[in-house]
């Protein structure tokens, strides 16, 4: 018998019994073991390639000329409302243009 569909009741009884099934001490230990961290292994945690974040490059403008603006997520709240109205500026601008 073939399962084709399941409801998200189902699913999550499922889902949940699974979860439940696989997240025994004995998994965990063996995948912590498997990684070296324990029993705490030096050797094998740093004989593990490096996993170094990629910097991406400056997108290129349409002119060919590196396009300086890089978008970051607000940390304050006087930035947010600075993107909020920098937004609003730009929906202004185009708000009588013609769609297509």
């Amino acid at each position: 018998m073939q399962i084709t569909h399941i409801t998200k009741d189902d699913f999550f009884t499922a889902f949940s019994k699974a979860l439940k099934a696989s997240l025994t001490p004995r998994n965990i230990q063996t995948d912590f073991r498997a990684i070296g961290l324990i029993p705490h292994n030096h050797g094998s945690v740093l004989a593990r390639p490096d996993s170094k974040p990629v910097k991406p490059s400056l997108p290129i403008s349409y002119s060919g000329t590196p396009n300086f603006w890089v978008t970051k997520t607000p940390q304050t709240s006087h930035k947010i409302n600075l993107q909020y109205a920098d937004e609003k500026d730009e929906k202004f601008k185009f708000k009588d243009s013609p769609t297509t």
